[in-house]
């Protein structure tokens, strides 16, 4: 949903965005995930969010992922692509056109973040077993917590069992 022009110049490397708000993140992340570049730790783009902002979210050469810093990317020789970003998405609104009902939603949450709309969401929650230890007397266990996007719950509705 994010047009091609985006997507090939996050996928060409050695940029950065200023991210001032969460909502500014979320749509770099959305449009990394699109173009499937991925964390630098190898979770997917929309599966992890920075905390504090303002940060910067760029594409670590090294390793062809991304990564956020606040004062890293302004010292590196990459290309600060923040009103180029921001611009293009804004002029792609009018072209988003879903194709099924999964980007009907899709488009709707982009569209609500770009007029700074707060958007409400439901997920669920998914353990990932990591690492388990235990003897005679004492056992523990290691897990992930990783939240899922339900893409079938529309922006009004909250879900019966919640």
């Amino acid at each position: 949903m994010v047009n091609e022009q985006v997507i090939e110049r996050l996928k060409k490397g050695d940029w950065y965005v200023e991210c001032k708000a969460e909502q500014d993140a979320d749509l770099v992340l959305q449009a990394c995930d699109e173009a499937r570049i991925k964390w630098r730790n190898g979770y997917k783009a929309t599966e992890y969010k920075p905390y504090n902002y303002p940060v910067d979210i760029g594409f670590y050469g090294e390793d062809n992922r991304i990564t956020h810093t606040i004062k890293y990317f302004k010292k590196s020789e990459n290309e600060n692509i923040t009103n180029w970003f921001f611009n293009a998405i804004k002029n792609n609104d009018s072209k988003l056109i879903p194709q099924n009902e999964e980007q009907e939603h899709l488009v709707q949450m982009l569209l609500a973040k770009l007029q700074g709309i707060p958007v409400e969401y439901w997920s669920t929650v998914h353990y990932k077993w990591l690492d388990s230890k235990h003897d005679a007397i004492t056992a523990s266990a290691i897990y992930r917590i990783k939240p899922t996007f339900n893409q079938e719950t529309s922006l009004t509705e909250r879900p019966e069992d919640v």
